[in-house]
């Protein structure tokens, strides 16, 4: 007897089904944002105009903002980035990363922080993170306060 779809165990189906969501994940982190915002924009079915007024940009120009963040001509600012994400219905780190996070303003600015390039601050970040790879005792922390 040859095995069907509707024959397939239920328990392997929810396996494959958790397969192609991790793969649509996958597809989202290598999207652009403009490319993330574009689908979030359809999925939620409104336009640019739209959009842009729920984000309190009125006008041409906040059809223009919409339009050059799509094309990813423009990267928006972390407050934008919120708003966008807030008018969608979205987290704001799945929208800027491609993927759902507990990020908090502070963490989201970090990230921005070194996007930007700026050589001081990619220093600054990068000897904090190397600090953090030290053992506690070699940062200065007691070794009798260590958690177990």
């Amino acid at each position: 007897m040859s095995t069907t779809s509707e024959q397939v165990n239920p328990f392997r189906r929810n396996a494959l089904s958790d397969v192609r969501m991790k793969a649509r994940s996958l597809e989202a982190k290598k999207m652009t944002f403009g490319e993330r915002l574009r689908a979030a924009r359809d999925t939620t079915g409104l336009n640019q105009r739209d959009l842009a007024t729920l984000c309190g940009w009125t006008g041409d120009a906040g059809q223009v903002r919409i339009s050059a963040y799509e094309s990813d001509t423009n990267e928006p600012a972390l407050a934008d980035i919120e708003r966008l994400a807030m008018a969608l219905g979205v987290p704001a780190a799945e929208l800027a990363f491609g993927y759902s996070a507990d990020f908090t303003k502070e963490e989201l600015a970090l990230v921005q922080a070194w996007r930007t390039g700026d050589p001081v601050i990619k220093t600054m970040l990068s000897n904090v993170v190397k600090m953090w790879k030290k053992p506690r005792w070699r940062r200065g922390i007691p070794p009798s306060t260590e958690e177990p």
